[in-house]
């Protein structure tokens, strides 16, 4: 009778880390606070309006009148999230649950940021020409950006951030590769660039709550391209929890890590068909 040999145990390949999503274009604070209750708001002048008077001396009665008037603009940020690993097993050899619940809570902790900024920030966009300039018309790629930082450069004092699903970055208009450095992808004008795994391409109709191949990944060739003020993450403590259930000689460890995650005042979108440069083979 044949013997079967048991494999030999090695260390797992080592992994390339994942670039250029949410968490690259984001400024990460790391600090536990109040905000980990109900979130956070923030007074900003980033997308103050303004005007001018021309001449030193008013021609007629009014020309030199002021009456753009702002108040304080704030900005109230989602609530607060909590992003998670559970791993369980058979105690007999699984000896190790509080670090390889660690572990993966950092490998899958981009993607699941950028899944409930998909869903529960840029999928709460308004439907005015200020927040969608071009409507649902759906238009070539570089012409969608292009929109995007020109609306950008009237709403808002700062470079936008672009956002993107991940499947489009072999199609999008990037800065010459030089300037781009390993973390980072800019468009032509050094806006920052976000390719999510985990973005919709259609946050507005996305109704259940698992990703599918009909909410991501480019089933249809269109997407819609978000364009934002800043984006902060914050990030509290790092909590691992760890159990034993002898009646089923369960080991059990849950990691999780609350998050907030934080725009600046703009926010526009644009539909995105990009159909003809992915050609025919795309599925309808």
């Amino acid at each position: 009778m044949a013997t079967t040999l048991p494999k030999y145990s090695v260390n797992p390949p080592d992994i390339d880390p994942y670039r250029y999503g949410l968490l690259s274009v984001a400024a990460v604070v790391d600090e536990a606070g109040k905000w980990q209750v109900s979130g956070v708001e923030f007074d900003t002048d980033a997308c103050a309006q303004g005007g001018y008077v021309s001449g030193m001396c008013a021609e007629q009665p009014g020309d030199h009148d002021k009456g753009h008037a702002e108040g304080l603009h704030t900005v109230e940020g989602p609530t607060p999230f909590a992003v998670y690993v559970r791993t369980e097993c058979n105690a007999v050899g699984f000896h190790e649950a509080e670090p390889i619940a660690r572990a993966r809570l950092e490998w899958v902790t981009p993607r699941l940021v950028e899944e409930f900024y998909s869903r529960e920030v840029l999928a709460q966009l308004g439907t005015s020409r200020m927040e969608r300039p071009l409507g649902d018309q759906a238009v070539p790629l570089r012409y969608a950006v292009g929109v995007l930082e020109q609306h950008a450069g009237q709403q808002y004092a700062g470079r936008p951030v672009l956002h993107a699903p991940r499947w489009v970055a072999p199609f999008f208009p990037l800065r010459d590769t030089s300037e781009n450095d390993d973390l980072l992808r800019s468009a032509p004008l050094g806006s920052p660039v976000a390719f999510g795994a985990g973005y919709l391409d259609d946050p507005f109709t996305a109704a259940a709550r698992d990703l599918t191949l009909g909410q991501v990944g480019g089933v249809d060739g269109t997407f819609w391209l978000f364009a934002t003020g800043s984006v902060r993450v914050r990030r509290g403590e790092l909590h691992v929890y760890e159990t034993f259930d002898p009646p089923t000689n369960t080991r059990l460890a849950l990691a999780e890590r609350p998050h907030s995650v934080e725009t600046d005042c703009f926010m526009a979108a644009v539909r995105v068909d990009l159909s003809r440069e992915i050609g025919a083979g795309v599925a309808v």
